[in-house]
């Protein structure tokens, strides 16, 4: 056993089994305070690296770049606040993606939330439990969670009985009432979803949106304008309104491409547009992409093709 963990390969494997994986169930639930997440990794340094308390060593290779993903030139080791918010956004996933589980029920239940609806984007109130704060935290404005979930979760148009019209609905990755606010203001229903906004007549969907007045002559071109962009959305009768995560292969999500949109941000990375997920989703899945609102203009389409160069080549200089 000694000589196991007196290598670097060996240090490895029990930091990735024990120091990164027990503390996982927390991690899912709650929000690690900052100070414990330091201390963890210290540990984890500390052990790798094998400094103690006596002795420090000169290493050729810093903490951050052996905590990136293998395919970046990492160990793959992680840090715990990544990980911590990539366990918080698989609820956010589950949320919409899963039709109607039971903790689901009872969230929106105490909650008040509608069960239909596939974005959660509620941060919770001051009497709100530490895991809906938890994952309130995720959307903090601004934040590289906030980012990457707006990026990365995007909605698959099927029926419109769980995609909102005015809000979901978007263009350039502005929302309809934002994008079309004449319109919006003359509308007589402001809320509502895409299947409450036109009916089915035999086998073609017809749109219609009541408006309080009709256009003056100023407003034509927008409600023009409006009409061509609906006439361009086809709704499946017997299809349902689901999620794509946008950084994987299949659409679906997982924990790791979380954190590598995490660690591709933090190092600026330069990603696809938004046009080219549009493509690959819309080839993958056959059905109509509308893009989160709050989207921004670029995203990752491929972190697999990011540099391998790096830690993991050097890891005859640290004696391992």
């Amino acid at each position: 056993m000694e000589e196991k963990i007196s290598s670097k390969g060996g240090r490895l494997v029990l930091i990735k089994s024990m120091l990164s994986s027990v503390p996982n169930y927390f991690l899912s639930v709650f929000k690690i305070p900052i100070g414990v997440a330091r201390k963890i990794e210290k540990l984890q340094r500390d052990f790798f690296l094998g400094d103690g308390v006596q002795k420090r060593k000169i290493h050729s290779v810093d903490w951050d770049s052996l905590c990136m993903s293998k395919k970046k030139g990492g160990l793959g080791i992680g840090h715990i606040m990544d990980k911590n918010y990539s366990l918080l956004a698989k609820w956010v996933w589950r949320f919409g993606y899963e039709d109607s589980p039971l903790w689901k029920r009872v969230i929106c239940a105490i909650y008040g939330l509608d069960v239909k609806l596939l974005h959660w984007r509620w941060q919770g109130g001051s009497k709100a439990s530490h895991f809906v704060k938890a994952i309130g935290t995720l959307f903090f404005q601004g934040s590289q969670t906030d980012q990457v979930i707006k990026d990365g979760m995007q909605v698959v148009l099927g029926c419109g009985d769980r995609i909102r019209f005015w809000q979901d609905l978007g263009h350039d990755g502005i929302p309809l009432s934002e994008y079309f606010p004449r319109i919006f203001a003359l509308a007589t229903a402001k809320k509502g979803t895409i299947q409450e906004f036109g009916f089915w007549q035999h086998s073609s969907w017809s749109w219609n949106v009541s408006l309080r007045r009709s256009v003056f002559d100023w407003e034509v071109g927008q409600w023009t304008s409006f009409l061509s962009f609906l006439d361009g959305i086809t709704i499946r009768r017997n299809v349902n309104d689901t999620m794509a995560w946008a950084f994987s292969t299949n659409g679906l999500f997982s924990v790791k491409s979380f954190r590598q949109c995490l660690e591709s941000i933090g190092q600026r990375k330069d990603f696809g547009t938004i046009s080219d997920i549009r493509g690959h989703l819309q080839s993958m899945t056959g059905l109509s992409i509308v893009f989160n609102p709050r989207a921004s203009n670029k995203v990752a389409d491929n972190l697999a093709k990011l540099s391998s160069n790096g830690a993991a080549d050097r890891l005859d200089w640290m004696g391992g």
